[in-house]
């Protein structure tokens, strides 16, 4: 297995309770060449589908709704209090409902990487997709890690055997090397004991 995430395509969490935006989004990004992931559900059950499925497909950043319980309760921000719950995917909070008040707070107290207001030109979308997988995806990086078959000897102290590794799992290790240097061109990694663990 040498670089497996260079293939990969990074993988995008939609959390929305409109499933004409959930279409949209999922089309678009086929089309701009992420992997959609869908949360399913309403209300309570939505939001666990969320929590699940950023787990089990290891999405890297997820799309997220405001009002994810109800679109005409003002009160509803459930989407923010989701932000934090689907870490370590980084989040784009989408909403016809915004106020500067809850895109500041969206990134000053519940850690999201930007916010999408739904009116607006998809194109911006997509700027704020990309240059977010730009910093944390690896394969949307120009990183290069040398020699890439230790990426395989980190994978093994995960899964043992590596055939058992989930697809969405190889790209794990090259993607925390992607965050922890955000602004590296070239890793050299060195194995510093002959022992595995």
């Amino acid at each position: 297995m040498t670089n497996p995430a260079s293939n990969s395509l990074p993988r995008v969490l939609i959390v929305d309770n409109d499933k004409r935006a959930v279409a949209l989004y999922r089309q678009l990004l086929s089309l701009w060449e992420y992997q959609p992931v869908m949360a399913e559900g309403a209300g309570r059950r939505l939001l666990e589908d969320a929590k699940k499925k950023a787990r089990e497909f290891r999405c890297q950043i997820a799309l997220v709704d405001l009002r994810l319980k109800d679109d005409q309760d003002e009160d509803d921000v459930s989407g923010l209090d989701l932000i934090a719950e689907i870490k370590p995917a980084e989040t784009i909070l989408v909403s016809g409902h915004g106020t500067m008040k809850l895109v500041e707070e969206s990134f000053q107290n519940r850690g999201a990487f930007s916010f999408f207001e739904k009116d607006d030109d998809p194109e911006n979308l997509k700027k704020k997709i990309d240059r977010l997988a730009g910093r944390i995806c690896f394969a949307r990086r120009t990183l290069r890690i040398e020699p890439p078959e230790l990426l395989d000897l980190i994978a093994r102290t995960l899964f043992d055997p590596i055939k058992d590794m989930p697809v969405e799992a190889r790209d794990q290790a090259a993607d925390v090397l992607a965050r922890l240097f955000p602004d590296a061109a070239v890793l050299r990694l060195e194995k510093t004991s002959s022992t595995v663990v």
